[in-house]
């Protein structure tokens, strides 16, 4: 009979594959046109913290994110968008082992869209990939498989937004990925 330890560990390989799984066949529905959106009018900040809820048990303790929530609405797929911040999360973490976090959300009132950042303290962007980060099978690490930008970049240009990775310009090493979409009126 299996111990404990041993089934935690069959579950969360299986959690994994399961992942995997999913990622594969969201990267075959964008290229072949058939992903489908269940947009709805959503608070963005709840969709923020669902994501911070899904990557809190992979967070170390030298590393903290910093988020104010603020009430933004917009008409989005939810699980889809949980998603993109999910991968955008997770993506920080992996490459910020120690230092900040920042989930920052601005409201652009001039073209009535709100943009979401993602900035991290880590090592930055390998410019080696830098301009084909949100390609298929784009990847510098090797816990990863490359499809997760390509779909968040199809899934927020198919909310209607664009997605865009820089270096931090402001003398901490790092990058922020940023992605605008427009608000609901």
């Amino acid at each position: 009979m299996p111990n404990e330890e041993t089934v935690l560990i069959v579950c969360r390989n299986a959690k994994k594959l399961q992942d995997l799984a999913n990622v594969i066949l969201d990267a075959a529905r964008i290229e072949s046109n058939t992903i489908q959106l269940y947009k709805e009018s959503v608070n963005l900040k709840d969709i923020i913290q669902d994501a911070l809820k899904e990557i809190e048990n992979s967070h170390n303790d030298r590393l903290e994110v910093i988020y104010e929530p603020r009430d933004i609405f917009i008409v989005a797929d939810k699980d889809r968008m949980t998603e993109v911040i999910s991968n955008l999360l997770s993506n920080a973490l992996k490459f910020a082992k120690e230092g900040k976090i920042f989930v920052n959300v601005k409201e652009k009132n001039i073209n009535k869209q709100v943009i979401v950042s993602v900035k991290d303290t880590g090592y930055g962007i390998d410019r080696e990939i830098i301009s084909r980060l949100f390609t298929k099978f784009a990847t510098k690490s090797f816990d990863g498989t490359g499809l997760g930008l390509y779909i968040s970049r199809s899934t927020i240009e198919a909310h209607g937004g664009t997605i865009w990775a820089e270096y931090n310009d402001d003398g901490t090493k790092g990058a922020t990925f940023s992605f605008s979409l427009p608000k609901l009126s």
